[in-house]
């Protein structure tokens, strides 16, 4: 069996499948997509809903995160705010952060 062309069956979807499917991501996990291709690169700047929220940058394994923890968690969204909305379009977006 030969593996070295298989197709990507997940690219060959249309983009408004794909941003259905990114709609459910948490936008860490959305924006990690945008590494898999040139296709892929834009995709999640165009999902309908953004909601960037700081609990989904901390390790599943933090319940209470320490002062250093809540800092880096918060330059973290920072990074990612900057970089999904400079080339984001008009699309609603909500944020949340540790105060």
């Amino acid at each position: 069996m030969q593996k070295d062309h298989q197709d990507d069956r997940l690219s060959e979807l249309p983009d408004h499948i794909l941003l259905k499917i990114l709609d459910q991501c948490d936008v860490r996990d959305a924006v990690r997509t945008s590494i898999l291709s040139r296709r892929w690169r834009q995709l999640p700047t165009t999902i309908s809903r953004l909601v960037i929220d700081v609990n989904h940058f901390l390790p599943k394994s933090v319940f209470e995160p320490s002062r250093d923890e809540i800092v880096c968690t918060n330059a973290a969204v920072v990074e990612a705010i900057k970089s999904i909305l400079s080339r984001r379009n008009s699309n609603p977006y909500s944020m949340t952060f540790y105060i």
